[in-house]
């Protein structure tokens, strides 16, 4: 992504700029939550005040599998992408080398354990960056979504 325009939100202006331009997207479309891409490129502190500039849920995609990288994002943010939650179930039901449940289960343990608050995680199973998951296996992951942790 060397391509994309680098914003300077270390500046002052930069910063003011994004925070008015959510703020008034949010009520000129009466936008109720925003997914935020790529939040771990842009840094930390940047976000809790961006967050409050649109006032209204945001999540943000942390693209990485470790919760114990993703869930401190919930600092700055309402929510995560459950990235490590999605990394566990394509795993566990959409490998030939398929997971475990014990292993799933463990790892859905893990984030319980550092996520300030789970239930404002966000399941998935797919997306633009991800591939797509076989039919078969989506019917059995969506019923496990349903019932787990999360929105």
């Amino acid at each position: 992504m060397n391509w994309l325009i680098d914003l300077n939100t270390e500046n002052d202006y930069v910063v003011s700029t994004l925070n008015s331009w959510i703020h008034d997207l949010v009520l000129d479309y009466g936008i109720d939550g925003i997914r935020i891409d790529t939040v771990k490129h842009i840094r930390k502190d940047f976000w809790p005040d961006f967050n409050a500039a649109a006032g209204v849920y945001s999540v943000g995609e942390v693209a990485n599998g470790d919760a114990g990288y993703t869930c401190p994002y919930q600092d700055y943010l309402d929510g995560v992408l459950n990235y490590p939650l999605y990394y566990s179930l394509t795993k566990t039901f959409g490998t030939r080398d398929a997971g475990s449940m014990k292993d799933l289960s463990n790892q859905i343990e893990y984030i319980k354990s550092l996520c300030k608050d789970t239930t404002l995680l966000a399941p998935f199973l797919e997306n633009h960056d991800q591939p797509r998951v076989r039919h078969s296996i989506l019917i059995v992951a969506i019923l496990f979504i349903r019932s787990s942790l999360g929105l």
